[in-house]
């Protein structure tokens, strides 16, 4: 299908076959752009919303994370498959010491995306990716996620993705407004330009300023949010449940190491693949 086709509207062939146009063949072309779109729309409500509903048949990547319970359950086993697939094998020599310390910190830590490129919601054919000219190539890329230091979010993931989905949203609000009011604070200007240059890598703590401005009540020393930049490889989508984004949004890892506030989120947390929590 080529560029004009992919975007056929109804109202774009209505309007051909009035003027006497044959267009019996360009109408599968926009039930396809049509199915897409309602997909898209299915894919954006999911990411926001915690309560399934007719939407959901639609999603092209569904996910599960109360499946990951049990194995968080049984994590501290050393012949644990998921522990070895998550954090690796244990070695036989050298970094023991390491490993366990890493064991005796690891938790589950789950991650909302706020924004990212739109293509790495859908399946991408990866060998055809890889013949596209150097600029036409979508990964490597930076994603901005969102996550929490409180260990509380580790514990309840029902709370924990409810916060997250919902912050997520009001963050893709405050993006998409066409300028802030001229007294807005000032780490709300900051996190409102990164947010709106596809350039820019960052990790911003969420004060009580910002939360108030995208209308949350709770304190950000209960949140304790942390908006980040990482980088998003193809090794990092094989991990992946179907190697895309889940459609709802949701990145679930193991924290492996006490993360401060300017700690990158890679250092100290690594991706669970995604056999672990596909529906």
């Amino acid at each position: 299908m080529d560029e004009r086709k992919e975007n056929l509207t109804r109202e774009e062939v209505e309007k051909m076959q009035a003027q006497g146009t044959d267009v019996s063949e360009l109408w599968q072309y926009v039930e396809a752009n049509e199915e897409k779109e309602l997909q898209f729309e299915a894919i954006q409500r999911a990411r926001f919303m915690v309560k399934e509903g007719e939407h959901h048949k639609l999603l092209p990547n569904v996910t599960d994370l109360t499946k990951i319970q049990p194995h968080l359950n049984a994590m501290r086993a050393e012949t644990n498959q998921f522990l070895v697939d998550t954090i690796g094998k244990k070695p036989r020599l050298f970094g023991k010491g390491s490993r366990q310390k890493k064991l005796d910190r690891a938790e589950l830590l789950l991650t909302s995306v706020v924004q990212c490129h739109p293509d790495f919601w859908t399946k991408i054919d990866r060998k055809e990716m890889a013949k596209r000219d150097p600029e036409d190539q979508i990964t490597p890329a930076f994603v901005v996620l969102l996550y929490s230091h409180n260990p509380l979010f580790s514990t309840d993931i029902e709370k924990a993705t409810l916060v997250l989905k919902t912050i997520s949203a009001n963050l893709n609000d405050l993006r998409d407004m066409d300028e802030l009011p001229k007294d807005a604070p000032k780490s709300v200007r900051k996190l409102y330009k990164k947010l709106n240059d596809p350039s820019s890598i960052f990790q911003i703590v969420l004060d009580d300023d910002i939360l108030q401005f995208i209308g949350i009540e709770q304190s950000a020393d209960d949140l304790q949010l942390i908006a980040t930049t990482i980088l998003m490889t193809s090794a990092s989508f094989k991990l992946m449940p179907q190697a895309y984004l889940p459609s709802d949004g949701i990145l679930p890892f193991i924290q492996t190491k006490d993360l401060g506030p300017k700690d990158s989120l890679t250092r100290g947390a690594d991706y669970i693949p995604g056999k672990y929590y596909q529906a």
